[in-house]
């Protein structure tokens, strides 16, 4: 009779302990799905934002070769290059800067976005445009420094 008890004591405490398996795997289960979810939604977010970045400079840079390009072949005076730049620039996102040359013989106009990309458009006394400098587009120069971009446009 006791060994009768003992087993139904024993097949009550086995089938507790198999329903706490199965509730702690199910436990285990949704916190694993939830850091899962978490850890690439952040991943996923990060993506997003380096992709948006990257997006972002090549549409900006692909505006400046395109003023460039346009002005070089349609820009005769600083006139006519202001009037390209103001039809193909959003002056919310670049900037435009006129200083003179370091010989005082013309002026300079910087069009840039930030400091690392720019071009700059070399002007004589008249006001002719002499040439158009893309060397930071190009990862050819360092800072936003007219006297150098016009010293590596004499090259």
């Amino acid at each position: 009779m006791k060994l009768k008890y003992i087993m139904i004591a024993s097949l009550a405490l086995n089938l507790a302990i198999f329903g706490l398996l199965f509730m702690q795997k199910g436990a285990y289960v949704s916190q694993a799905s939830e850091a899962y979810q978490k850890k690439t939604e952040a991943y996923y977010k990060n993506a997003v934002n380096i992709v948006d970045g990257q997006n972002s400079v090549i549409e900006n840079n692909a505006i400046l070769w395109n003023l460039a390009c346009t002005a070089n072949q349609q820009a005769k005076t600083s006139k006519e290059f202001a009037t390209i730049e103001k039809r193909m620039v959003n002056a919310s996102v670049f900037s435009s800067k006129v200083s003179g040359t370091p010989d005082g013989n013309g002026k300079l106009r910087t069009v840039s976005w930030n400091s690392d990309y720019y071009i700059v458009a070399a002007f004589d006394k008249a006001n002719k445009l002499q040439g158009i400098n893309v060397n930071a587009l190009l990862g050819k120069a360092k800072a936003l420094e007219p006297e150098t971009a016009e010293d590596e446009m004499e090259e």
